[in-house]
């Protein structure tokens, strides 16, 4: 009888072991569309030709249960302003929170195949930034001061547009050119370093309530723009620089432009809500 129960054990064990490798032989690929807010997975293990379809059945199962760690995980190296990625981001963790686990939760399965040649199971899985950033808060909120002048005009404008060329001086490094860095939560700065719009000056409710935050487009056609972004009638600005410390995600705009912007009321609220379209230019 003992002898019958540790075969049954050793059975178990066995089971359990090969569901664990099989599960650590889950390859993520991640695809970020910046201009549609949303990221792709492509989680993708091996499957027993000889065994199918059961074989695919054990393969839905486990990427099932194993989906949303690994999303959490491939998140870790999506980048979230010029600090870095969530992982690089990790020594800010007291000044800004995130929770990629609950994150991962909102990813939406689209489909599941077999490869061509029968070898692999793919299953891919959307998840939109707006429902990422829903899990991202900062402790210390930025004020951007207001620049104080009797000769302040309307802001007729419904938002503002900043085209960015493919190539930029990068601001405070001499002779020294890089393209635009795609990220979460950009900054933008005048040409004296002052912050026009970051994650700490952002009103958090645009994350809690799935709004999200600038955006991004490589259209140079305004008829496609979205309204809801910037509406029918933007101000449309040009980036003089691109900086930042570790990742060149932030946007420097000419002091001019900037002034602008701080002595109209209006304007700081477009900036305090992110109606912000950045266009990147090829």
């Amino acid at each position: 009888m003992k002898r019958i129960v540790a075969m049954i054990w050793m059975l178990v064990g066995l089971t359990f072991s090969l569901r664990a490798n099989t599960a650590q032989s889950i390859s993520v690929e991640k695809e970020i569309d910046w201009q549609a807010q949303q990221i792709r997975f492509t989680l993708r293990v091996a499957v027993d030709q000889q065994a199918l379809p059961n074989s695919r059945q054990q393969a839905e199962g486990w990427i099932e249960r194993e989906r949303f760690r690994l999303i959490a995980q491939s998140l870790g190296d999506v980048v979230l302003d010029a600090q870095g990625s969530f992982k690089e981001n990790a020594p800010r963790k007291n000044q800004v929170h995130w929770n990629l686990n609950l994150a991962a939760t909102h990813a939406q399965r689209e489909y599941a195949v077999l490869s061509a040649d029968l070898r692999y199971l793919e299953a891919v899985y959307t998840l939109s930034i707006t429902d990422l950033m829903r899990h991202i808060s900062v402790d210390v909120k930025q004020r951007v001061l207001p620049l104080l002048t009797t000769n302040q005009r309307e802001f007729a404008y419904s938002g503002i547009v900043i085209f960015v060329k493919s190539r930029l001086p990068i601001r405070g490094k001499f002779n020294q050119f890089s393209a635009l860095e795609p990220a979460l939560a950009p900054s933008i700065f005048d040409e004296s370093g002052e912050t026009l719009l970051s994650l700490a000056t952002i009103n958090s409710r645009l994350f809690s309530e799935g709004k999200g935050g600038l955006s991004y487009t490589f259209d140079t056609n305004s008829q496609h723009w979205s309204p809801l972004q910037v509406g029918f009638n933007p101000l449309i600005l040009s980036a003089v620089a691109v900086s930042g410390e570790y990742h060149i995600t932030d946007i420097v705009i000419a002091q001019g432009d900037a002034d602008r912007l701080r002595a109209s009321a209006q304007a700081m609220e477009m900036l305090h809500n992110a109606k912000v379209l950045v266009v990147i230019q090829p």
